[in-house]
């Protein structure tokens, strides 16, 4: 989700969840967003 929301080229991200628990999950990858530095960008986009 990270990825995707730092992504130039994805304009929105769709999240799908089935218990609260995982909304939370899910919305805390916004704060994985300054962690990801462009090296780490760059190996996943290598895979």
């Amino acid at each position: 989700i990270a990825w995707c929301l730092r992504n130039e080229g994805v304009s929105s991200v769709l999240l799908g969840a089935s218990s609260a628990d995982q909304l939370m999950e899910n919305i805390g990858a916004i704060q994985v967003l300054p962690k990801l530095s462009s090296s780490t960008i760059h190996e996943i986009d290598s895979i």
